[in-house]
């Protein structure tokens, strides 16, 4: 189930481990941002829980991992990291927030997400080295960059009340709306295609403001999802693009559908053709 929320460290490689006081780093956008990773605890299997904590100035705002019609997405990178092999992310449920008349999706004046560490070696000492590029954003957009790094004694416990606070803010599973079964189809739409969904569910489910729909990969970016409601049944439908070369594939196992309200989200993955 952990496995799940891995990201390979090949792809994003991590860091961790021994100072009680978390390292901070200013981004270029240090006016308004400021990034830091704290440390957690060993878990008994294996694997550490830590956070990446970014604090806002009033009245600003960073991105979830799908921003919407105009944030910027943030990028991990992982690779300096020392005994670590792979990095999982648990998003809080984020807010839906209008800025000039565009939605995005993300939060307002602090995220914690929490990320799952899983070392090369498990009881050895571990260093987070985490370069980070993201968007914070008031009436203008800024980019801001950072480079922490922080070694972790694997022994010690720390932050445990706020890191626990913010995977309990974490998407709902697809079995709290009565999920049954999801559905997805491919219509070409001259060199893109279309993928139409069909959620059903259990009961009737009520409405939300914003569905998002993600391809599971870089290579297939999705529109902003159209959805409509009618009692226990959810159709969705997406603008796929494919920037890969040669013909395009979609794992209908790893699209991901994440029906959001303010602060509140549920997440189901993968559909069947």
């Amino acid at each position: 189930m952990i496995i799940s929320y891995l990201t390979r460290a090949a792809l994003c490689a991590a860091t961790l481990l021994s100072l009680a006081v978390p390292a901070v780093s200013q981004t270029n956008a240090d006016e308004v941002s400021r990034l830091t990773l704290l440390p957690g605890w060993s878990r008994a299997d294996g694997l550490y829980m830590a956070a990446i904590q970014i604090d806002l100035a009033p009245g600003w705002k960073t991105y979830w991992r799908a921003p919407g019609d105009a944030g910027i997405a943030p990028l991990f990178d992982w690779s300096r990291s020392d005994n670590l092999a792979q990095v999982g992310y648990f998003w809080p449920s984020p807010d839906i927030m209008d800025t000039e008349g565009v939605r995005v999706i993300g939060y307002e004046d602090q995220l914690i997400l929490p990320i799952l560490l899983r070392p090369e070696v498990e009881g050895r000492s571990m260093t987070m080295r985490l370069k980070m590029d993201y968007g914070v954003c008031e009436e203008i957009c800024v980019p801001a960059h950072s480079d922490v790094a922080l070694s972790v004694d694997v022994g010690a416990v720390h932050n445990q009340d706020v890191i626990n606070t913010a995977l309990a803010r974490r998407s709902a599973p697809a079995s709290s709306l009565g999920h049954v079964s999801s559905t997805c189809r491919l219509t070409p739409d001259g060199e893109d295609f279309v993928l139409s969904g069909t959620l059903k569910f259990d009961r009737d489910i009520p409405s939300h403001r914003v569905v998002v729909v993600e391809t599971g990969t870089d290579l297939i970016w999705a529109s902003p999802a159209d959805h409509s409601v009618s009692g226990s049944q959810m159709a969705v439908e997406v603008d796929l693009q494919y920037y890969g070369t040669g013909a395009m594939t979609l794992d209908r196992s790893a699209v991901k559908f994440t029906l959001l309200n303010d602060g509140q989200s549920v997440e189901i993955v993968g559909c069947t053709g």
